[in-house]
């Protein structure tokens, strides 16, 4: 990397009050132990079967089996309610501080982490959703709730009992809610 011109883009941006928009994946929560879909701990195994995160982690899946898509996403839900934002995190929020309204984070994490390393929501865009917020999957509104307290954490196998189904119950409509992301086989809504 040819760090002169990184350092000579980086002041002509801040001296033309231009933004600067930092995109980060699963990488920079992979040092917090986050396992990326891709890696060695990205599958999930439903009774006999295993998938991968493009098969569980789909609206399609859900249709057929919420159960087993719950299942997965119960366990990645208590596997980022247990991480800590690492170095990385910190730095991007310290990078914020700096640059104050020039800074925009774009993350297509869902895990939290960035929220708890403390960028602002105004400035800081879930692309791929948040862990934090479900939604009706049957889309009577657009509305978003906080993810249900009273779930368990989850080990990698658990099932969600029957108590704990009637968290994810729509009030408007009673329909299933579903985790506030976005899956596999869906396309973002520019809204």
């Amino acid at each position: 990397m040819n760090w002169s011109i990184l350092e000579k883009t980086i002041l002509k941006a801040l001296k033309s009050k231009q933004k600067i928009t930092f995109l980060v994946g699963a990488g920079i929560s992979a040092a917090s132990g986050i396992p990326t879909f891709r890696g060695k701990e990205g599958y999930w195994k439903e009774g006999s079967r295993n998938y991968m995160p493009q098969e569980i982690g789909t609206f399609r899946m859900f249709e057929l089996n919420s159960d087993a898509v719950w299942n997965w996403f119960l366990f990645r839900k208590t596997i980022c309610r247990n991480s800590k934002p690492n170095a990385g995190h910190f730095a991007l929020k310290q990078i914020e501080d700096c640059l104050k309204d020039q800074f925009v984070l774009v993350t297509q994490n869902v895990d939290g982490l960035h929220k708890m390393a403390g960028n602002s929501k105004e400035r800081t865009f879930h692309i791929h959703g948040d862990l934090d917020y479900v939604r009706c999957s049957n889309e009577c509104s657009d509305e978003l709730y906080p993810f249900p307290e009273g779930i368990k954490d989850k080990e990698r196998g658990d099932r969600i009992s029957w108590d704990e189904k009637k968290f994810f119950i729509c009030k408007k409509c009673g329909n299933l809610l579903r985790p506030h992301v976005l899956w596999f086989d869906e396309s973002y809504n520019e809204k």
